[in-house]
């Protein structure tokens, strides 16, 4: 379901967009990882992934580190991006006391 989403929004994106060179950011909970069909079709669009590590930790047998959460760039230069929260991952993965959400922020800074 999440490609067909992915699918919906990049066609309407093509349909108000006049010319293919204009800067584009997509940013969001994309609730996967990078090598789903979500992801792979926004990589076969020609975007690009701004910040490459963990968004979330979650708590199963041992803390498991992904990226689920992503800020997608084209036709506009990447001069930095990071991800925000605590500096210490709890044991208990995320939420946490310190971190009420599941997700860290995303940050990133471009050049037009």
């Amino acid at each position: 379901i999440r490609r067909r989403q992915i699918d919906a929004l990049l066609d309407d994106v093509a349909e108000t967009r006049v010319h293919s060179h204009f800067p584009l950011i997509i940013v969001g909970d994309f609730n996967e990882t990078i090598d789903n069909p979500a992801c792979l079709e926004m990589v076969g669009r020609d975007f690009s992934n701004a910040y490459e590590g963990f968004t979330t930790v979650k708590k199963r047998e041992d803390l498991i580190k992904r990226q689920i959460d992503y800020i997608w760039y084209r036709n506009v230069k990447l001069v930095s991006s990071q991800r925000l929260g605590p500096e210490e991952i709890p044991d208990c993965g995320l939420p946490s006391e310190e971190w009420p959400s599941d997700h860290l922020a995303l940050t990133a800074t471009f050049n037009l």
